[in-house]
């Protein structure tokens, strides 16, 4: 494993997503799924999470930054480095955040997911096409250029 502390899955279905990030859940993690769909809206505040530690779950992660607003306004909710410093401010030290995305989705939606900007640069990158055949090729790379 990478030096980062979250991971980006990438590739293949969203089964072969989900599959993958499931088997990245230690057995002395909790698991907590969160709805990528109603995420941006979501008051962390109020949110009663299990003790630590603990593996946030979101597949299709894209799906919480929607770029289909009026007038050309992005609300501060749906940005990327906003809602994702806010789970991380959230979470304690040895939690992580397992998320899922179409790569072509999340290009469009949240660029500087692939430039390692702001919490982003805490993640790593797995693509789930490089490993189909075998554990031993899996490769885990920084988003972070600088990292």
């Amino acid at each position: 494993m990478s030096l980062s502390s979250h991971l980006l899955i990438l590739g293949g279905s969203p089964a072969d997503r989900a599959r993958a990030a499931r088997a990245r859940v230690p057995f002395t993690h909790t698991v907590v799924v969160a709805d990528s769909g109603t995420l941006p809206f979501l008051r962390l505040d109020g949110v009663v999470l299990p003790p630590s530690p603990r593996i946030v779950i979101v597949d299709d992660i894209d799906r919480a930054f929607p770029e289909a607003q009026a007038g050309g306004t992005r609300l501060v909710l749906t940005q990327s480095t906003y809602l994702l410093q806010k789970w991380i401010d959230r979470l304690d030290e040895g939690d992580r955040i397992v998320a899922t995305a179409d790569r072509a989705e999340l290009e469009r939606c949240a660029p500087e997911a692939f430039q390692g900007r702001g919490p982003w640069q805490s993640f790593g990158l797995l693509n789930t096409e490089d490993t189909k055949d075998t554990k031993e090729n899996e490769t885990v790379v920084s988003l972070c250029p600088l990292c």
